[in-house]
């Protein structure tokens, strides 16, 4: 979507010898962020990840039918909700060749945002309008949208809205340094508003990667991570590449997600000492720091 390179919130893959690799995942549209967890299993193994072993107890779910609210919340026609998680899972699988980008964009994503502008309520029309705006013209070429601050504060408006309104689960996922707070380990599948809240002290970018693994994939989340790239590849179900939140330091970050049953994984691969849009920090990945974990669907 225009194609802007994500090494601002992801550290991508690093090589055992400290060099980074040629491939860094494309940020994008109302998800905002297109994570492949797998590009940074190498770097996870070269920064050395401790083991991540389950015997820390789970932080208290956090996961609502609705936000908090005493305001009535009209029912959204199905279209605008449909519309919504479409083009959610559009931008996070958008796909990186430039020979095909065009064609994306006319067959999936302009039709896709015109359904959502289409059905849209009236009562978060002005919100989601500066939310298709920046994904139009990131599919132009021009991404300065995503880094204005009323980008995320738009998306704090409308996944709220969204939760209530289409009657989907919304999880509310705390970032700190450096760990997650606030993650279930179990929720139910379907649809789910996702809503990452950035609370790093230290004023560094947070994401929360998210990948499917396959049924086959039954070694404790140390080993996995620490499988070499082909391996780890072939035990991660391909829908599930590119899912994933990303929030600005003090901002909030959401996307309407498809949860379904299995074995999930999360991380956040930004590097640390990032913390200003477009420029990369020069520490580890924050996954390094223990800034990852697992929730089961189903």
């Amino acid at each position: 979507m225009g194609r802007r390179q994500a090494v601002a919130w992801t550290a991508g893959r690093r090589r055992a010898d400290g060099d980074e690799a040629d491939d860094v995942r494309q940020r994008v549209g109302i998800a905002a962020v297109v994570v492949l967890v797998v590009a940074a299993v190498a770097g996870l193994v070269a920064y050395g990840l401790g083991v991540f072993d389950g015997d820390d107890e789970p932080a208290a779910p956090d996961l609502v039918d609705s936000p908090a609210t005493t305001d009535p919340v009209p029912t959204a026609v199905p279209a605008f909700c449909d519309g919504m998680a479409a083009l959610d899972a559009a931008v996070a699988q958008a796909p990186d060749d430039p020979a095909v980008f065009p064609a994306f964009v006319t067959d999936t994503l302009t039709p896709t945002v015109a359904t959502v502008r289409g059905a849209v309520p009236d009562q978060i029309a002005p919100e989601v309008e500066r939310l298709l705006t920046a994904v139009e013209a990131s599919a132009a070429g021009d991404d300065s949208g995503f880094d204005d601050p009323a980008y995320a504060a738009a998306q704090g408006e409308v996944y709220p809205y969204v939760a209530a309104a289409c009657g989907y689960p919304q999880l509310d996922v705390t970032a700190v340094d450096h760990a997650f707070e606030g993650v279930p380990a179990q929720v139910g599948p379907g649809r789910t508003v996702v809503i990452l809240h950035n609370e790093s002290k230290a004023g560094e970018y947070h994401e929360m990667a998210l990948v499917k693994l396959l049924p086959e994939a039954t070694l404790p989340l140390a080993d996995f991570l620490a499988l070499p790239d082909e391996a780890a590849t072939a035990l991660i179900d391909p829908t599930s590449f590119g899912l994933g939140v990303y929030a600005p330091p003090g901002e909030v970050g959401a996307s309407v997600v498809e949860l379904t049953p299995g074995r999930w994984v999360y991380a956040c691969f930004v590097p640390g000492g990032t913390t200003q849009a477009g420029v990369e920090g020069t520490g580890p990945p924050h996954a390094a720091e223990g800034m990852s974990g697992e929730l089961m669907v189903g």
